[in-house]
């Protein structure tokens, strides 16, 4: 018995956990979990959303698969009903086989851009649940808004090749067609006033007429309509993108009305062969027509003020462009490589802007006097044979004629003060340059490898010279005038020519391999005013053998300024000093010769006599 009565109180306490075990597993007798709140995310069945500021709401956010044809999104999620559709819903990684979509009847915004998803691209129509009051869908699987004055979505996959848009819909929205690729024609409705970003992007459309009640309009509203071929506009304002990469593109009508061509808006369309502008048209804007490598003439009526940047770039077929009266600007590289050999500006031209001309065809050039600003390299790379720069010009850019290798005459006229750097680089048929009295400076580089420019007559006026002004030129003698106190780095660099350089008696600095590898130069006169020598000055001057000193010695000076050459002499004119310290203590100084430098002063004494003295 008392075995038994021992049983019983073990027993006891088992029965009792499986009872209460039992009453927890009953509906409603189990502790809630923490209640979930605005911004946490809820997963059911492959479906994610987000609950909304609301709390009493959620955002689908995330569809995992859709293996079945039919994909019907959920109503509710967490016990919260789903009111809004992200535009992320269709980017797991898993996939999408869905030809139609069911969007229940408790959703009441869908983010527009989803119409732009790849994974939409098999369905053939849209489904709404019974009883919203946002949406529906007509016979053809379209999607709506509720009112029908909104067209949201098109079904992708559709068969049919036509579509005509319900009279009482007002806007069509953004991807609403987008990737419609079957669809080639769409009727729109008088009454329709606005369509959407990118509403026809990739879609199958062969032609397009807007219209008359159509006010607003997105961008890249027809881009890469692979089909297209003909388009009339009557619009005042042709939007960004609209035609972009149309390549099939061949007639275009710019009906009078049309105010503004946008940024890209006929950019790659290669089998547009010509352009109707119509009077009214006043700007072009940048990439308008770029690349359009089929153009094959242009005319710009006189309403056009302004062209913008790139609009005709490569635009490789245009043989023939007329510009006329009342154009002031001609954006960056609005005409680069356009096979055009000339062209006449317009007397209201006031600004070419960068790279405007860059590796087109033009042989010639008549720049009006209006003209009042040319940016850099406005014409580099052109086969010119001669040009002149207005003294009219205020604003010049660098390196203006890089390169243009068939030029052999330029004429800077009076009232350019600097020649901006580069201005005629590497132009190797130069051989005649004509600059004005009243410049003050030359820029870097501005004659860089011009390798048939023997002479130059630089204006007195000229004080002012920067880095590798002359470097690589085919200079034989240059006569530098006063008022140039330095001969900057790399001046006259491997100019193989270069025979005689006539430094003038205002120069007090040379840099650093200012005359480097002119291996014509056997001769050489410091004026007196030079105080500092810098490294390699006259580095591989193979023939240099005389070197002749005006005043006392420079007293700065770097090392390995003159060659180790066979025969070098060095004089220096009676009574100087300095020629007893480093490093001049180690040259041999012979008595002068009689050729001085001339004075450029006219009332300024000779010279005096030079001496040999030896000084190590």
């Amino acid at each position: 018995r008392e075995g038994e009565r021992m049983r019983g109180i073990y027993h006891r306490p088992l029965a009792f956990l499986c009872v209460m075990a039992m009453l927890l597993s009953l509906p409603g007798l189990v502790p809630p979990a923490a209640a979930a709140g605005a911004g946490d995310t809820v997963t059911e069945d492959g479906f994610t959303g987000k609950i909304n500021a609301d709390g009493a709401s959620v955002t689908l956010t995330l569809v995992d698969s859709a293996l079945k044809p039919q994909l019907v999104l959920p109503g509710e999620l967490g016990g919260l009903p789903v009111t809004a559709l992200k535009s992320g819903l269709f980017s797991g990684p898993n996939e999408y086989r869905m030809t139609s979509l069911v969007i229940p009847a408790t959703v009441t915004e869908i983010d527009q851009s989803l119409m732009s998803s790849d994974k939409l691209r098999n369905i053939t129509r849209y489904e709404v649940a019974p009883g919203s009051p946002a949406y529906k869908t007509d016979s053809e699987g379209v999607l709506f808004t509720a009112d029908g004055h909104t067209l949201i979505a098109y079904p992708r996959a559709r068969a049919a090749g036509d579509y005509a848009v319900p009279q009482d819909v007002a806007a069509i929205a953004a991807w609403a067609f987008y990737y419609a690729g079957n669809l080639s024609s769409v009727t729109l409705p008088e009454g329709l006033v606005s369509i959407g970003d990118s509403a026809f992007h990739y879609s199958g459309l062969t032609s397009v007429s807007l219209p008359s009640t159509v006010t607003e309009l997105g961008k890249d509203l027809f881009r890469a309509c692979l089909s297209m071929t003909q388009v009339s506009l009557s619009i005042t304002d042709i939007p960004k993108g609209m035609f972009a990469s149309c390549q099939k593109l061949e007639r275009l009508e710019l009906k009078e009305g049309v105010e503004t061509i946008g940024y890209e808006a006929f950019q790659r369309c290669g089998l547009l062969k010509s352009i109707d502008l119509p009077d009214t048209l006043t700007a072009i804007g940048d990439y308008a027509f770029e690349g359009c490598t089929g153009l094959r003439s242009l005319t710009l009526p006189k309403s056009v003020k302004t062209i913008g940047k790139s609009s005709f770039y490569y635009c490789t077929a245009v043989t023939s462009v007329t510009l006329n009266e009342g154009l002031t600007e001609i954006g960056q590289s609005a005409f680069q490589y356009i096979p055009i050999t000339s062209i006449r500006f317009p007397s209201t031209l006031t600004t070419i802007n960068n790279t405007a001309f860059s590796n087109s065809g033009l042989t010639s050039l008549d720049i009006p006097a209006n003209v009042t600003t040319i940016g850099n390299n406005a014409f580099t790379g052109t086969p010119l044979t001669t040009v002149t720069l207005p003294g009219t010009i205020t604003s010049l850019g660098t390196s203006l004629f890089y390169q243009c290798d068939h030029l052999t005459s330029a004429t800077v006229e009076p009232g350019i003060a600097v020649l901006p750097s580069g201005t005629f680089q590497q132009c190797g048929a130069l051989t005649s340059v004509s600059l004005p009295e009243g410049m003050t400076g030359i820029g870097s580089s501005a004659f860089s490898g011009c390798t048939a420019l023997e002479t130059i007559d630089l204006p007195s006026t000229v004080t002012s010279l920067d880095d590798k002004v002359f470097s690589m030129s085919g200079l034989k003698e240059i006569d530098l005038p006063d008022g140039i106190t330095v001969v900057p780095k790399s001046t006259f660099e491997f100019c193989y020519s270069l025979s005689k350089v006539d430094l003038p008696n205002s120069l007090t600095t040379l840099e650093m391999w200012a005359l480097k590898n002119c291996e014509a130069l056997q001769s050489i006169t410091l004026p007196a005013s030079v105080s500092y020598i810098d490294t390699s000055t006259f580095s591989w001057c193979t023939a240099l053998v005389e070197v002749v000193f005006q005043g006392d010695a420079p007293k700065n000076v770097k090392y390995a300024v003159f060659p180790n050459n066979p025969g070098m002499k060095f004089y220096r004119p009676a009574g100087s000093s300095g020629y007893d310290k480093a490093p001049w203590d180690t040259l041999t100084f012979h008595e002068g010769p009689t050729r001085w430098k001339r004075s450029r002063s006219p009332s300024a004494s000779p010279p005096p006599s030079a001496t040999a003295a030896r000084t190590s």
